[in-house]
């Protein structure tokens, strides 16, 4: 099989990175965002030129910081909004299948949303996103659909929440330095959902096109929790690996007693039926994942440093 990989500097491209390069029958070509500029479609033809045409083209490339999105919303609109459907265009032309990543974001998160979707949202559920970044994304997917990709069942259009990995910046790694560096931290515990790993991400991606499945599908973890909890976690692995700060405490607090610039969903749960239909595999609950990804040394290895 043969890839372009977009977004490589990310922590999902990582991802992927890693375990293509255990694979004898897989040929990546990886691009960073300066190698591959994603919002250049003028530029495709001639970088992806001097390599044969993909089997599958992997797009982790995206905007992510949600809050100064607020303030750059039209740099985020491009990347987010814009870009994925002059891939899926590029795709469409070289008969190339895309795989793109989205968000829960794309929905409002409301309590009524998480009364009428407890066991989490299915893929089907309107979307109506509550911050510049989730309009991004939502105009991204809007974007794919428009060239007829999906129809073509030549897509996989995969969100996926709270995405989180042994590196990069991103919630777990953040709370693991907090852990070692202050003596109180201060977590929301009234936002409820289930962290994605980068590992488990991957995985199921493979498995889906393994399947041949196409279509909007979510991806990510089993079980509930909130940011608190899953700091709370993190907390104890810093304390049993003695790298905790000797007073540290978690205090859990309600969102408003951490205001931000962009609003956050309340409710961030993905239903993961569609993917288990399409594959037969259930994801691991969140917990375990987590205990995985803070069991690997390069997580603490890198906060020592």
């Amino acid at each position: 099989m043969k890839i372009v990989l977009t977004g490589a500097g990310g922590q999902l491209g990582q991802q992927w990175q890693q375990w293509a390069a255990s694979q004898s029958e897989v040929t990546l070509w990886a691009y960073s965002s300066a190698q591959l500029d994603i919002t250049k479609p003028d530029t495709f033809d001639e970088v992806l030129g001097r390599h044969d045409v993909p089997d599958v083209w992997v797009n982790c490339a995206a905007y992510t910081q949600v809050d100064d999105a607020e303030t750059e919303t039209a740099r985020a609109m491009l990347v987010n909004g814009d870009a994925p459907g002059w891939i899926a265009q590029w795709c469409v032309e070289h008969a190339c299948l895309l795989v793109h990543y989205s968000t829960d974001y794309v929905f409002s998160g409301s309590t009524e949303d998480q009364a009428s979707y407890p066991e989490g949202y299915p893929e089907e559920a309107p979307t109506n996103p509550v911050n510049a970044y989730g309009q991004s994304k939502l105009a991204g997917e809007q974007a794919i659909q428009s060239t007829g990709i999906l129809a073509s069942s030549k897509s996989l259009l995969l969100r996926v929440a709270w995405l989180c990995s042994p590196h990069g910046r991103n919630f777990v790694t953040t709370m693991a330095r907090l852990a070692t560096q202050r003596p109180k931290v201060r977590v929301v515990d009234d936002q409820t959902g289930a962290p994605a790993f980068c590992d488990d991400v991957v995985t199921q991606t493979l498995a889906l096109l393994h399947a041949q499945a196409s279509g909007i599908i979510h991806l990510g973890s089993a079980g509930q929790g909130t940011w608190a909890d899953v700091a709370n976690a993190v907390f104890g692995q810093a304390r049993t690996r003695g790298l905790a700060h000797p007073a540290l405490t978690l205090h859990q607090i309600p969102t408003s007693d951490y205001p931000t610039p962009a609003t956050r969903p309340h409710f961030s749960k993905l239903s993961t039926e569609k993917f288990t239909a399409f594959t037969g595999l259930y994801p691991p609950d969140w917990r375990d994942s987590l205990s995985r990804c803070l069991a690997d040394p390069t997580l603490w290895s890198t906060i020592k440093s």
